[in-house]
């Protein structure tokens, strides 16, 4: 893990135990256009996504 990692976690409040791999950007919606990852059945969105933090 590089040194550019430290800042990141400190700014997202990453606890030690998680390694970042990636940060996604949000932009504007595409089409509306189903994704076939709908068929494995519903997921809260809190489950899998963090907003400006950890928490």
């Amino acid at each position: 893990m590089g040194p550019e990692v430290e800042p990141l976690r400190a700014y997202l409040g990453i606890p030690d135990e998680f390694v970042p791999i990636g940060v996604m950007p949000v932009g504007r919606a595409l089409s509306d256009v189903r994704s076939p990852s709908l068929k494995r059945g519903w997921v809260p969105f809190e489950a899998f996504a963090r907003w400006e933090r950890w928490a």
